[in-house]
């Protein structure tokens, strides 16, 4: 990645969905996909010691399937599964 949490989210597309529609977009989850970059790093490596891989990208993660369903800046909406849960986590749940 870049080295930069705000860089990584602007370049991740997640920006682009974050603030008002009528406004900039907004960089404070920032440092939150820093810390998602990490953990889905630790991911890699944990799977690794047990023979599979697992390699996620946090770009992927956050807004790839925002961006492929058209979403935008909406201001105050936010996506959101059941019990205001993230709806990205949840797109594995039974």
């Amino acid at each position: 990645m870049l080295g930069c949490p705000g860089l990584e989210w602007a370049a991740s597309g997640g920006m682009a969905l974050t603030g008002h529609a009528s406004g900039l977009p907004v960089l404070s989850p920032a440092p939150a996909f820093g810390l998602l970059t990490l953990v889905l790093h630790e991911l890699a490596v944990a799977t690794s010691a047990v023979g599979t891989v697992v390699r996620a990208n946090p770009a992927e993660v956050v807004s790839g399937r925002a961006g492929l369903a058209g979403f935008t800046r909406r201001g105050q909406s936010r996506l959101a599964g059941p019990h205001g849960c993230c709806g990205p986590l949840l797109a594995g749940a039974p």
